[in-house]
């Protein structure tokens, strides 16, 4: 109905002028990208951080990011002009993980 529910900080943003931050949602997960930190941040609904995707020598510039109704998440990197992708990782009830 358009009602404001809630709102949360993301403390690694700092107000940065080079952040423009791009979000994406799926499932009951929120994407946003973090360019200052080469890093796609995942939150659940409430605000509360789940985890922090990079590559191996993190993403380049990360500007916007999409998720496919398979949970493919889909990077596009400023600093090289390069569109990345990642699965979401699944972890299982039975694992120590």
């Amino acid at each position: 109905k358009g009602k404001f529910l809630a709102a949360f900080k993301v403390s690694t943003w700092h107000g940065k002028n080079q952040e423009v931050p791009y979000l994406a949602c799926y499932q009951d997960n929120l994407f946003a990208s973090n360019s200052s930190l080469g890093s796609i941040l995942r939150y659940d609904l409430n605000g509360k951080l789940l985890a922090i995707y990079k590559r191996k020598d993190g993403f380049a510039a990360p500007q916007g990011v999409a998720v496919d109704s398979n949970g493919k998440v889909y990077v596009t990197e400023a600093g090289n002009g390069h569109v990345s992708r990642f699965a979401i990782p699944v972890v299982g009830t039975n694992s120590n993980n």
